[in-house]
């Protein structure tokens, strides 16, 4: 699966699906079996198929690693300066109420 990209949301369901299978599952038990781990604690609380669990068991730990946060873009807007450029363009509260009352200004 590699080269395939993943959301950061699914990463952290993959992490979540494969520790409570390390934790459940056991070889040679049948109530411990993967398909017994899907209908018991991963179909109720996930809702995935049993081919989406065992994808999902087939991916490496170096794919599940956190990639860095993206930079976020800072922009020059300032709230308080566009309203001194543009105060003046806007009918005020009073002009909007005689506009209403069949005032022209």
């Amino acid at each position: 699966m590699s080269g395939k990209k993943r959301y950061r949301s699914t990463k952290k369901r993959i992490r979540a699906i494969v520790a409570i299978v390390n934790e459940e599952y056991q070889p040679g038990d049948q109530n411990r079996c993967y398909k017994a781990i899907w209908r018991r604690r991963i179909l109720p609380e996930f809702g995935m198929c049993y081919h989406t669990l065992l994808s999902y068991l087939g991916v490496s730990p170096s794919e599940l690693e956190e990639d860095q946060p993206k930079k976020k873009i800072q922009t020059n807007f300032h709230y308080s300066t566009y309203e001194k450029i543009n105060h003046h363009q806007r009918p005020s509260g009073n002009a909007v109420k005689g506009i209403a009352q069949g005032e022209v200004h």
